[in-house]
């Protein structure tokens, strides 16, 4: 097999892997560690593992929608300054825009920030276009674009506007003209008379970066002061954006920023798995593990620790819990490359290494984690060939087919028990064709392919024999001299567990 085609093989399978790991979803307010973090791993396979953090700020990455809802937001803004001075659309466009608008639940920058705020701006001269001062306070078409704000009526899409912009000095460019400038003057310094509300940020995880309307903020606040109206805001946890919010801060008031599984609710969920028990499970824990199901393509666990003991749950998408195998089988069948040094060759002048095609079969018992092992392997040398005698002592045998049975002990490090690699070290002794006893070792790691019973298996190994079991007749003499063999090889082949 070509060099490319086993790493584009390799790739395909760990892809495959990868895609199809287990994730378990602690019902603690963070993953444990050590004793109870390797149970859990023995008992579903190595994967991902989650806690209250990521079920209370669910995973949200920046995606290609989010860019076509604000391209779509940009689009709607340009027909609309077209479709401006066409009669009676100015309540038509501000219902438009609000459509856009509502598809927007991220910020990413200050860009997204300043497209949002051009965006209010213009729904709100348009809404202000729509309707006297009077029929504002009173239509109910209006309904939707009013915000009553310390007992004080306002155009909402002005009020959102100055949210994100608290700073801004605005001109009469800022809503289409002249017209509704002045109008839009008196608004704001309403709006700029309303009582700043605040953020509450004391359920954000230790390490985490609160974003708000397209900025980071700066250090560990437990409170942020926001003026009134619409804000954006997201987490970032290890480099990946967590619980998305759009929240309304209203004047005078703090919000707390919103937690999908609250800590009382993850108590709750905390005793029912302990309990051995999901039946019981709330709607927003559910809904939380849902959402991270739909960011992962392998079976769902719940998991819960306390005073040491350790319960994990199948939750989801066809999870089982490994069973417990003191014992396992495998059989093992490789092929690959090697190289063979040695004196004993025919045309060699001391030590030659001879290149050549390097194979294998054998089994694995697996006692928990010991490992013992043994097979057949065979180098073939079509370079180089090895003679000596046969037993009559009559005629010379010559070989490039070099046989070298061989038993080891070792132990796994990733055991063969489901649908996850395998890792095992060996240590060899063996019998070398013919006439060695060598000793060695090697390693293997398996991926898993289809199925929970096979693996394709890499095994990197060597042999060294430094002195024959009888002395070696090299010179016709008649005088007797030691003689070396050494084994170096890679393979590749298949794995296949028999119990």
């Amino acid at each position: 097999m070509r060099p490319l085609m086993i790493a584009m093989a390799m790739s395909w399978v760990f892809a495959a892997s990868a895609s199809a790991a287990p994730l378990v979803v602690w019902m603690e307010p963070r993953i444990p560690e050590g004793r109870a973090l390797v149970r859990a791993d023995r008992w579903v396979g190595e994967g991902e593992h989650y806690a209250h953090a990521d079920l209370a700020l669910l995973p949200a990455a920046a995606t290609a929608e989010d860019e076509r809802g604000l391209e779509a937001l940009r689009r709607s803004m340009t027909e609309a300054k077209a479709r401006w001075d066409q009669f009676d659309v100015e309540l038509d466009i501000a219902v438009e825009l609000e459509a856009r608008i509502a598809a927007v639940t991220l910020l990413r920058d200050a860009r997204d920030r300043e497209l949002l705020a051009a965006a209010r701006l213009l729904q709100g001269a348009a809404v202000a276009n729509a309707f006297s001062p009077g029929g504002f306070a009173e239509a109910e078409e209006a309904v939707s674009f009013r915000s009553d704000l310390a007992g004080v009526r306002l155009v909402r899409p002005w009020v959102m506007a100055r949210a994100l912009e608290p700073e801004r000095v605005y001109d009469p460019s800022a809503v289409m003209g002249s017209a509704l400038y002045e109008r839009f003057e008196a608004s704001m310094k309403r709006i700029d008379s309303l009582p700043r509300g605040g953020l509450d940020l004391t359920g954000v995880p230790v390490g985490a970066q609160v974003w708000v309307d397209g900025e980071p903020l700066q250090g560990v606040q437990a409170q942020v002061s926001l003026a009134a109206g619409q804000h954006y805001v997201h987490v970032v946890r290890d480099g990946q954006i967590s619980g998305r919010s759009v929240l309304e801060v209203q004047p005078g008031l703090s919000t707390a920023l919103p937690l999908s599984v609250s800590d009382v609710q993850l108590e709750d969920a905390h005793h029912l798995v302990m309990d051995g028990n999901t039946a019981g499970l709330s709607s927003s824990v559910k809904g939380g593990l849902e959402a991270l199901m739909a960011a992962h393509d392998g079976p769902v666990f719940v998991a819960a620790e306390e005073d040491g003991k350790v319960v994990v749950l199948p939750f989801a998408r066809g999870a089982q819990l490994l069973r417990a195998k003191p014992l396992t089988l495998v059989s093992v069948g490789e092929m690959g490359a090697g190289v063979v040094a040695s004196d004993i060759f025919d045309d060699s002048d001391g030590v030659a290494v001879a290149p050549g095609a390097h194979g294998g079969l054998g089994v694995e018992l697996g006692i928990y984690q010991l490992a013992l092992a043994g097979g057949m392997d065979v180098a073939f040398t079509p370079g180089q060939t090895v003679s000596h005698a046969n037993g009559a002592l009559t005629d010379n045998v010559t070989m490039s087919v070099l046989p070298q049975p061989w038993g080891g002990v070792g132990a796994y490090v990733l055991r063969p028990t489901g649908d996850r690699a395998t890792l095992v070290a060996l240590a060899t002794l063996g019998w070398s064709y013919p006439a060695f006893i060598s000793y060695g070792g090697r390693v293997s790691l398996g991926i898993p392919m289809e199925g929970e019973d096979t693996w394709f298996r890499i095994t990197a190994g060597a042999t060294a024999a430094d002195k024959a079991t009888a002395e070696w007749r090299d010179d016709p003499s008649g005088a007797y001299t030691d003689v070396s063999m050494r084994n170096l090889f890679v393979r590749v082949g298949l794995e296949t567990r028999i119990f």
